[in-house]
């Protein structure tokens, strides 16, 4: 009988897909508007507040300040509306 031969059996690798890390949902309102306006600047297409709200890891009630966020990076001239939902950076 003759031994299997390693090289001639196909290699079976299983890779998993690496899930993206999702950054955390900063502490201070400052940390927020900055990751906000730099979450907006890295996207090409604009984004709702829901999006946003998907991008950050945790379940934080502070996610509630988001659209407040976007209005303010607006009223700054760090984001610009494209329409009455999406947002984009300026």
């Amino acid at each position: 009988m003759g031994a299997t031969n390693d090289a001639e059996a196909p290699a079976q690798t299983t890779f998993k897909k690496a899930k993206a890390r999702k950054p955390s949902w900063p502490s201070t309102l400052p940390e927020r508007m900055k990751a906000v306006a730099g979450l907006l600047s890295t996207n090409a297409e604009p984004m709702d507040s829901e999006a946003v709200v998907r991008a950050f890891a945790g379940k934080s009630e502070a996610k509630k300040q988001i659209p407040e966020i976007l209005e303010t990076l607006v009223a700054l001239g760090r984001a610009q509306a494209v329409n009455k939902t999406e947002f984009a950076a300026a």
